[in-house]
């Protein structure tokens, strides 16, 4: 039963009243009451911060039913400790106005109210799961939602949503072009690739739907316009083969001038795209990125050739690395669109709701709101709905129960490869699956990435990351419900096309980037409203780490675990607060002065 505390009345009462001093109300609550209530009185002149603390959390377990009689307790210690009738009138005045104004709140009205009511079982569900529609989409950013725009884009449903857009040929020729050219030119990922194609649909829907470009007549050139630079020296040449030297030159200048001119037009129209978006200057930094690989993309033919054009000559190069410069400089000084105070939670609170999704998984039935009657009845839940809360207890359990990697580690974790069972020997570099282990007791879950599975695995290299057996309660640990998702969860309904420990809640097709932070995003904001992403996740825990004091070492092991360099770790992920930063050193400030005047206090002794 939550029955109201002591805490509750004092914690309400000091934020109702400025007159009462408060410090003296807690002296006498401290130094008379407490040990009547189990704790114990401050042992010197001065309560400690560790014997406030104890007293706090004494307070908040102490029913506000023991404030009944209290007065005559008190007056009770004032004899017992020999305090005289005018020592102890600022004592009652205080501890006076808090009962009355306890009585008056009816606190312990409260009390009885709630002492006669019955138990309800605990609700782990933030809303009915019927009769009250979907919830409202939030809108974090504040901005207005814009109507979806890009070439070929689909609803949930993965139906096109302009049932009239198509690739003409030319456009789906390059595009298969684009993605050779930057694998094999510059050794791009896949998912960069992939985000790439996704920037790339974006500018072209809005060149067809708000510049008027017929969608037989886009492609990459719609983008980055092209003109052919090389000039052949044959076409200056006469019969017998000699060179008008002057004539040649005089061209080269021209086209030079001419390209010049166009890359000034191209960047005028990218950068109307940019104001079209809005946003923060990061966002707009990542659609010039894909601008210049679109860019050496179109004229990769004109570079390298006998002419030594080379890419950094280009003039729309040239002019896209001006604009991403200004923008650099933007992004130093512009906040985020929402500050990381709103959008992250302390550490700690991420177990809570851990813990809250886990006993989300062993509820068989539960109470929801029938429209037609208005009455709440018991409805037993699907499977199908348990399994879902399976997985999503999983997927966060995956991202907080180690140092928290970057998405793409867990939604391509993959069954067998990147996420093995067995024992890893560090000593020789050695794993031996389960079924070939004489002792299965040994075995345990790890994340296995090689060189290509992650951003940064290029200076990382190979990576071993032990999952925890976390044991929750007597009966379920981690490994449990992983055995349950693999067999149970993850195939049930229907198969999977692919490997991967994690799928679509519907489809049951491979997650992508913006699934999975949508997954994660959307737990948090159903739980606490507060739209929490995979991103914000490594910045809280780097954050709390700092918090609590952690080792140079522990953060030099947890930049190794989460792939990025300690750098980064200090100037991305680290997001204290200037009070949280600063605290060390006051603390340590504090020490050397009470050492120094306690000392000094000493030898005027």
């Amino acid at each position: 039963m939550n029955s109201k505390t002591i805490f509750d009345a004092y914690s309400d009462f000091q934020a109702a009243n400025t007159k009462v001093n408060k410090s003296t109300l807690r002296s006498v609550i401290h130094r008379f009451l407490v040990k009547h209530w189990g704790g114990e009185a401050p042992k010197g002149g001065k309560a400690t911060n560790e014997e406030v603390f104890k007293l706090v959390e004494l307070l908040k377990k102490s029913s506000a039913s023991l404030l009944v009689g209290s007065m005559d307790i008190l007056e009770k210690e004032f004899v017992s400790q020999g305090i005289a009738k005018e020592n102890s009138k600022s004592y009652k005045s205080a501890y006076k106005a808090f009962l009355k104004w306890v009585e008056i709140k009816d606190y312990f009205k409260k009390v009885e109210e709630e002492n006669q009511k019955p138990d309800k079982p605990e609700n782990i569900f933030t809303r009915n799961a019927h009769g009250n529609g979907r919830k409202a989409k939030k809108n974090y950013h504040n901005t207005t939602f814009k109507t979806p725009y890009a070439l070929m884009a689909k609803d949930r449903t993965g139906k096109l949503i302009y049932s009239t857009d198509y690739i003409n040929s030319n456009l789906e020729n390059e595009l298969r072009l684009f993605q050779e050219f930057r694998a094999k030119k510059y050794n791009c990922s896949d998912k960069t690739i992939e985000k790439d194609i996704a920037i790339i649909y974006r500018i072209l829907g809005w060149l067809h739907r708000y510049k008027n470009v017929d969608l037989e007549d886009l492609s990459l050139s719609s983008i980055i316009k092209f003109i052919k630079l090389n000039v052949s020296r044959s076409d200056f040449k006469n019969k017998k083969g000699e060179l008008n030297h002057q004539k040649y030159v005089n061209k080269k200048a021209m086209v030079r001038e001419e390209a010049m001119e166009l890359a000034k037009e191209n960047r005028k129209l990218i950068e109307e795209y940019l104001d079209f978006l809005r946003g923060h200057p990061n966002s707009k930094l990542i659609i010039i990125n894909t601008c210049l690989a679109i860019g050496k993309f179109v004229f990769r033919d004109e570079v390298d050739t006998d002419e030594d054009i080379d890419t950094t000559d280009l003039a729309i190069v040239k002019r896209l690395k001006e604009l991403s410069k200004i923008y650099n400089e933007k992004a130093k000084y512009t906040p985020p669109s929402v500050p990381h105070s709103d959008k992250s939670v302390p550490w700690k609170q991420t177990f809570d709701i851990l813990q809250l999704l886990r006993k989300r998984i062993h509820c068989l039935a539960h109470e929801y709101l029938k429209k037609e009657t208005g009455k709440t009845e018991i409805r037993l839940r699907t499977k199908n709905a348990i399994i879902s809360d399976l997985q999503r207890f999983l997927s966060l359990a995956f991202m907080i129960l180690i140092p928290t990697d970057r998405s793409r580690t867990y939604y391509e974790l993959e069954i067998g490869r990147t996420f093995v069972y067995g024992l890893y020997e560090a000593d020789g570099n050695r794993f031996t699956p389960v079924d070939k282990l004489r002792d299965k007791s040994k075995a345990a879950w790890w994340i296995h990435l090689m060189p290509g599975d992650y951003k940064t695995s290029k200076t990382y290299n190979e990576y071993w990351g032990l999952m925890p057996n976390v044991k929750f309660d007597r009966d379920n640990d981690l490994y449990s419900y992983i055995d349950r998702w693999i067999n149970e969860g993850r195939e049930y309904g229907q198969k999977c096309n692919h490997n991967c420990f994690f799928r679509g809640i519907k489809n049951y097709e491979t997650l992508t980037h913006e699934g999975w932070c949508l997954r994660i995003r959307q737990i948090f904001a159903q739980e606490l409203d507060v739209p929490v992403t995979p991103k914000e996740l490594r910045k809280m825990f780097i954050t709390h780490l700092n918090n609590i004091g952690a080792t140079s070492p522990e953060l030099k092991g947890a930049s190794h675990a989460m792939h990025h360099s300690q750098k980064m770790q200090e100037s991305v992920y680290n997001s204290q607060t200037i009070m949280d930063r600063i605290a060390p050193i006051y603390k340590l400030n504090e020490r050397m002065l009470k050492e120094f005047f306690d000392l000094s206090e000493e030898e005027e002794e």
